[in-house]
């Protein structure tokens, strides 16, 4: 978690590469001072490049993972009044109350499973989100030290040009375009590091979700659901106060988890 909330340096703190600075003046900016229009395009493939990084987790999933784990709670509280064992005379036996009862216990116990799995498919989708997220951000971090790259090399270039092409007819144009570029290319990085920080919020708030569910889901859930299974097994929920304890850590469990 500690990986997702790193605060990104400023471009001017990033440890640049003289080679590839002085590769972009002479490849990229020196070429365009005869055609400074083509200045539009500079540094272009790397913006797209970060935008195609920037795809926040889906914040209906968690909202889908958070309700399904309400409903579950909700459930859960439900267990001893569904559950509860009852005693049938003969008259009641006749007119089929067990089976009744026994149907509700069997409903109760298949919609239990339905959101236990509901949610363990949520939180997978979740978890395979958030990788695909780590790693868009991994590689969005390299794009903008290439964009450090390309606006130190066009601010060195601009202050440099003038020294060597002063008879220059195009430098005005050339000069204005380029300043204009810097500005330009600074004020979608900002952007983008602003839309990187929304990935980072959505990719923690997920985070700490299945974190506080962890426990629930992969302990308290399949020890309950397994004591219920194997009472049920036996024709008839016997016992339930025995498991009213185990019942009130789990419904414990997901009440923190709910808590924001």
């Amino acid at each position: 978690m500690t990986q997702s909330s790193r605060q990104l340096p400023a471009l001017t703190e990033i440890d640049l590469d003289p080679q590839r600075l002085l590769y972009l003046q002479r490849e990229q900016l020196l070429p365009l001072r005869d055609a400074p229009i083509q200045l539009n395009y500079y540094a272009d493939a790397v913006v797209q490049a970060q935008s195609a990084q920037l795809i926040v987790i889906d914040a209906e999933l968690t909202q889908q993972l958070s309700q399904t784990i309400a409903q579950l709670l909700k459930h859960l509280q439900q267990a001893t009044t569904q559950l509860k064992t009852r005693r049938f005379n003969a008259l009641q036996r006749w007119l089929g109350l067990d089976i009744e009862s026994d149907v509700t216990k069997i409903k109760y116990l298949d919609r239990l499973d339905a959101y236990v799995d509901q949610a363990n498919h949520l939180s997978q989708k979740l978890k395979l989100q958030l990788a695909q997220s780590s790693q868009r951000r991994q590689h969005y971090v390299q794009l903008r030290r290439e964009m450090a790259h390309a606006i130190v090399a066009a601010q060195q270039f601009l202050q440099q040009y003038p020294l060597f092409q002063a008879n220059d007819n195009n430098f005005d144009s050339f000069e204005q375009r380029l300043s204009k570029k810097i500005e330009t290319l600074q004020r979608l990085q900002h952007n983008h590091d602003l839309a990187y920080a929304q990935m980072q919020l959505n990719e923690q708030l997920a985070l700490q979700l299945l974190d506080r569910f962890k426990e629930a889901q992969q302990v308290l859930l399949p020890a309950w659901q397994q004591q219920l299974r194997q009472n049920q097994d036996r024709a008839n929920i016997r016992d339930i106060q025995q498991l009213q304890g185990d019942r009130d850590k789990l419904i414990n469990s997901l009440i923190h988890t709910l808590k924001q």
